[in-house]
C-alpha cells in the first residue's frame, strides 16, 4: 500500500510546486525579430521594480510558452579600455647591411616615455638607439641601449614591442635600428596605449520627489526621496544651488521592517552609501544597488547652514537579459514570483561564444497576467486554482500523516 501512495503524493507536490512556480504576476511582449541572434532585452525600471532582489523571478518563453535560456547582463559603472593609437610615421628608410631609420612624429608634443612597435614575427635580435628632435633636423640622444629580441607570436603574425625610455616631450623620435648582420625587421606600426575611462548606460527614474527637511537641534539635513513605485537605484545625482564652498559627509539610507516575536512591525535603516559631498566635485553618489521605492539623505552639517539642494536624480544601471531569438517568432517575458529561484542554463558556460556587440530590443506594455488571461474562472485549471491547490496541499499533509502513523505501527508490531 505505502508502494502505491508514494508515487501518489510525489505527483501532486511536484505538480503543486510547478503550479506555484509558473504564477507570474506580470508579463510583456517583445518587439519583433527581424533576424536570427542574439540579443540585449531591456529591463527597463518598471519590470525591475516588479522584480524581487537578485532579479530571479523572470523567464523569458517563445510563442509555444516554452522556456528559452538567458543570461543575466548588466553595464559596468565605469569600463577602462585601452585604444592604439598611432604615431605618423614620417619616413622609415632601409640600407642593406647597414640599418633602418624609422622617423615618427609625435604632433601633439604630449609627454612620453614609452613607444609601442607592432613588429612582423621574426627570429632576429636587433640593437637600436632612439633620439628625439623638435624640428626633425638636429638630434638628441635618448635612450642607445635598446634590444629587440625575437618576436614568436603563436597566435598572430605580428606581436607588440614596447621601448620605455625617460620622459621627453620632441615633436620627432627617431628609431636607429643596426641590420648589419642580417635583413631588416618589418615595422608595421608605432604608436602608444590610451587608457580612458568610460561610463556605463543608466536610465533615469521617473516622476521622483523629494523633501529637505533641516534640523538645528542636530545639526543634520534629511532628504526624503519618493519614487513612484519600487526601483533599483544605482546612482543619485544633487543640484547644490549653495553655499559656495562646503564639505558634508552623507549617508544614503534605505528603510527596513521587520516583525519581532510579539508580532509588532519595526523599520529599521540600512545605510547603503557613505560619503562626501564637496563644492570641487561631482555630486554623484554611487551607492550599493538598493530596491526602493522610498528612502533618504542624511547629511551632517556641523555648525555650517544647510545645503540648498535644488534637484535630485536618480537612476537606474541598465541591465539585459541576452538570449538566442528567431525571426519572426513572437517572445514574452513573465515576472514576479517570489517563490522562484535563479534558472540555471547551459548558456553560462559559453559567455566566451557571445559576440561582442549584441543588438538591444525593447519589451511592450507591462500587463498583469490576469488581463490578459481569456479564460474564466471556472476555467481555472487545477495547478493555477490557488483554492485547489491548497487542497492538494492539505490532502499531502494528511497522506504523509497516515504513513508515518502506519510506519510505526508497523515497526511496533515487528517488534513484539
Amino acid at each position: 500500500m505505502i508502494k502505491r501512495i508514494i508515487p501518489i503524493i510525489c505527483f501532486f507536490w511536484l505538480s503543486i510546486q510547478a503550479g506555484i512556480a509558473q504564477n507570474f504576476m506580470y508579463q510583456a511582449q517583445l518587439d519583433t525579430i527581424v533576424e536570427d541572434g542574439f540579443y540585449r532585452i531591456t529591463i527597463s525600471p518598471q519590470i525591475a521594480g516588479y522584480l524581487k532582489a537578485g532579479l530571479s523571478d523572470i523567464r523569458l518563453y517563445n510563442k509555444d510558452l516554452q522556456e528559452v535560456p538567458y543570461l543575466m547582463q548588466q553595464e559596468q559603472p565605469v569600463q577602462y579600455k585601452k585604444l592604439f593609437r598611432e604615431y605618423e610615421i614620417v619616413s622609415k628608410i632601409s640600407k642593406p647591411k647597414s640599418g633602418t631609420s624609422l622617423i615618427l612624429r609625435n604632433a601633439s608634443r604630449s609627454k612620453i616615455n614609452n613607444i609601442h612597435l607592432i613588429i612582423q614575427n621574426t627570429n632576429a635580435t636587433k640593437k637600436a638607439q632612439l633620439s628625439g628632435s623638435h624640428d626633425a633636423n638636429e638630434w638628441y640622444s635618448i635612450d642607445d641601449g635598446f634590444i629587440l629580441y625575437p618576436v614568436k607570436n603563436q597566435s598572430a603574425t605580428s606581436e607588440i614591442k614596447a621601448l620605455e625610455f625617460p620622459l621627453s616631450e620632441y615633436e620627432y623620435y627617431k628609431l636607429d635600428i643596426q641590420d648589419s648582420l642580417s635583413a631588416p625587421i618589418n615595422i608595421i606600426k608605432a604608436g602608444y596605449y590610451d587608457t580612458h575611462a568610460e561610463n556605463g548606460k543608466y536610465t533615469p527614474l521617473e516622476e521622483l520627489k523629494f523633501i529637505q527637511k533641516d534640523s538645528a537641534a542636530l545639526k543634520q539635513t534629511f532628504v526624503y526621496i519618493h519614487l513612484k513605485q519600487p526601483a533599483l537605484v544605482d546612482k543619485l545625482e544633487l543640484a547644490i544651488t549653495a553655499p559656495t564652498y562646503y564639505l558634508r559627509p552623507v549617508e544614503v539610507n534605505i528603510p527596513t521592517i521587520t516583525i519581532d516575536k510579539r508580532k509588532r512591525q519595526k523599520t529599521f535603516y540600512e545605510t547603503v552609501a557613505y560619503t562626501t559631498l564637496k563644492s570641487s566635485a561631482d555630486k554623484t553618489i554611487f551607492p550599493k544597488s538598493f530596491h526602493a521605492k522610498d528612502f533618504y539623505l542624511l547629511i551632517q552639517n556641523e555648525d555650517n547652514t544647510p545645503l540648498q539642494i535644488a534637484d535630485v536624480k536618480a537612476y537606474q544601471l541598465n541591465r539585459y537579459l541576452v538570449a538566442f531569438l528567431k525571426k519572426g517568432e513572437a517572445y514574452q517575458i513573465k515576472f514576479g514570483n517570489d517563490n522562484l529561484q535563479a534558472p540555471q542554463y547551459d548558456l553560462a558556460y559559453f559567455t566566451d561564444k557571445l559576440p561582442e556587440t549584441i543588438p538591444v530590443i525593447q519589451v511592450k506594455s507591462i500587463l498583469p497576467v490576469s488581463s490578459s488571461a481569456t479564460a474564466s474562472d471556472s476555467d481555472s485549471t487545477f495547478f493555477t486554482n490557488k483554492w485547489l491547490i491548497w487542497a492538494a496541499i492539505a490532502l499531502v499533509i494528511v497522506l504523509l500523516s497516515f504513513l508515518s502513523f502506519r510506519m510505526v505501527k508497523d515497526m511496533k508490531s515487528n517488534q513484539q
